[in-house]
């Protein structure tokens, strides 16, 4: 089977083994109610709250009052399970609990005034909030003696509350099993149904009625963590990051994010109207929505600062055909568009099936190391070559940011190491972890995924946690603040992630770089062009300009 290097809690998407056919698309409470999975299943033959078991370290207390936690946000109104002590905190504002459990209180999620508040220090919160919890965690397991959590009580508690249709309970039992093993196992460990495995490396390219955003929870707000682009959304103004608070008027607070999505997306030509949090200023969007295909690999020629250049955009490395279709573009860019250069987009691609990732390697530099994978119990490194010559000579710039996670690392990474590419835009997300599928449970329709091997670039360093630095930092644009430049990575979101093992990473081609650097200063092209764009348009791209701005300098 093949391995899955996909940042699963970021897309929703993790994944990657071979299937014989392809499967037509459901919903996710569809393939979870064929895998013979059920709440009762997972209280019942599982046993998953035995105390016994939740009470062997403070790592399976963590995993089960995450499961819990599970239940507890499909609850109406929306809430979560956290330590008395914490709850009773007036400085989180959880206001007075539901209801109270030995150890533990039921709380609804505070609904916060974010009017002056940014990102970062919704994050902050949420970070200080997530902090006193463990250590209110730890102090429960320390005096476990003197006042025991009935896990398999409040389980049966919120159960009625949390399951209320029988159609979504297999779906709540894949959720808590997730949160279980999540910390129970390691970071990235989790279940999926294996006919949806099928259907998501069938193919990455969608098709949907909408705005063109893809929302993502965190910090107890509702992000827009992409905004497609030429999408309807873009058009309107709506940029990454934008924290969503209402629509058509409605407040979106406490609402659950597939319940959102549902009041964005709408017949093909209507209006909605999203009032948005940005840099602690609220706007307003109007837009109209429209047909949105989103190919998962575009290439575009562009000419902004006068050389014909070749845009791949790679949002996943989910479709098991991507790098024959990465091959077809390069070719049709350097043989029919006769272009001077490529730039790479890796930006906000989480990753995916790791073969995908080896095989572009060798597209670009032949048949050289892409990467090394080593067992986490340590061993010798299996280096991974790639297996096809290189399609094209042309000179390459690799963009990245804090979305460019994983196979995504891979990729970059390895163009680096091997001089193949120059490397722009934010340092990445840092998952240096490669996960693989066994049975679960004896069931064959559900595969658990578990972290089994590190990888490592080809110069024997590893990005986990450090991430890829790139060679030429560039921000979303020209000095940026820190504000609009704070990202979240994999120590953000998994706190129990591996830990890193390298060190800081050295520039080995410093002359060149220098050499660049001074062509860019002198003529600063990317920064003027971007200030002329801007002042027409909202959606200029400054990495871009800068990639192109670099390619043309590397003479």
């Amino acid at each position: 089977m093949k391995h899955s290097l996909a940042l699963f809690s970021l897309l929703g998407i993790v994944t990657a083994t071979p299937f014989a056919h392809s499967a037509e698309k459901k919903t996710p409470e569809q393939y979870w109610a064929g895998t013979g999975i059920s709440t009762s299943v997972v209280l019942n033959e599982m046993q998953m709250f035995q105390p016994e078991r939740c009470y062997q370290s403070l790592q399976s207390l963590r995993a089960c009052v995450g499961a819990l936690n599970a239940l507890a946000l499909r609850t109406e109104p929306k809430s979560r399970l956290v330590p008395t002590a914490v709850a009773e905190d007036a400085s989180f504002k959880f206001g007075a609990p539901l209801k109270r459990y030995v150890g533990l209180s039921l709380v609804k999620l505070p609904v916060e005034e974010v009017a002056q508040e940014t990102f970062r220090a919704a994050w902050a919160k949420e970070e200080a909030k997530r902090v006193a919890e463990d250590a209110g965690l730890k102090s429960l397991f320390d005096f476990r003696r003197n006042a025991a959590i009935d896990f398999i009580g409040i389980a049966k508690d919120l159960l009625p509350q949390a399951v209320k249709t029988a159609d979504v309970d297999a779906l709540a039992a894949s959720q808590m099993v997730n949160a279980f093993v999540k910390e129970a196992v390691d970071a990235h460990a989790h279940i999926e149904a294996t006919e949806e495995l099928e259907a998501s490396t069938a193919d990455a390219d969608e098709s949907f009625a909408g705005i063109g955003t893809i929302l993502q929870s965190l910090a107890g707000k509702l992000i827009l963590a992409t905004v497609i682009e030429g999408s309807p959304a873009e058009k309107s103004g709506a940029r990454p990051q934008d924290i969503l608070k209402a629509i058509d008027g409605a407040s979106v607070e406490g609402k659950k994010s597939d319940e959102v999505v549902k009041l964005i997306r709408g017949p093909v030509g209507t209006r909605v109207k999203l009032q948005v949090l940005r840099d602690g200023k609220e706007l307003s969007l109007d837009i109209v929505r429209d047909t949105i295909k989103q190919d998962n690999l575009e290439a575009k020629v562009v000419s902004d600062l006068g050389r014909k250049i070749g845009v791949i955009k790679l949002r996943s490395f989910m479709d098991k055909n991507a790098c024959g279709k990465m091959g077809q573009k390069l070719l049709s860019l350097e043989n029919t568009d006769k272009v001077e250069g490529i730039v790479l987009d890796l930006r906000g691609n989480g990753g995916g099936l790791l073969d995908q990732a080896v095989c572009m390697g060798g597209l670009f530099f032949g048949k050289k190391v892409v990467v090394k994978v080593r067992d986490l119990q340590g061993g010798t490194f299996k280096e991974m070559f790639g297996s096809l010559p290189a399609a094209t000579a042309l000179p390459v710039v690799a963009l990245i940011d804090a979305g460019s996670a994983s196979a995504s690392e891979v990729l970059s990474g390895a163009l680096q190491d091997q001089q193949r590419a120059w490397v722009l835009g934010e340092r990445s997300f840092g998952k240096g972890s490669v996960q693989a599928p066994g049975v679960f449970a004896k069931n064959e329709k559900i595969y658990l995924y578990r972290t089994v091997q590190r990888f490592y670039q080809p110069l024997g360093r590893t990005n986990q946690i450090v991430g890829i630095e790139p060679n030429f930092v560039r921000p979303i644009k020209p000095n940026a603040t820190e504000e609009e430049r704070f990202a979240l990575r994999e120590r953000d979101y998994f706190p129990n992630a591996l830990d890193a093992e390298s060190q800081a990473w050295v520039e080995t081609r410093k002359d060149k770089v220098a050499k660049v650097e001074s062509c860019v200063a002198s003529g600063k092209l990317a920064e003027k062009k971007y200030a002329e764009l801007t002042a027409t348009r909202s959606n200029a791209d400054y990495q871009l300009l800068a990639a192109q701005e670099v390619l043309s300098c590397d003479k």
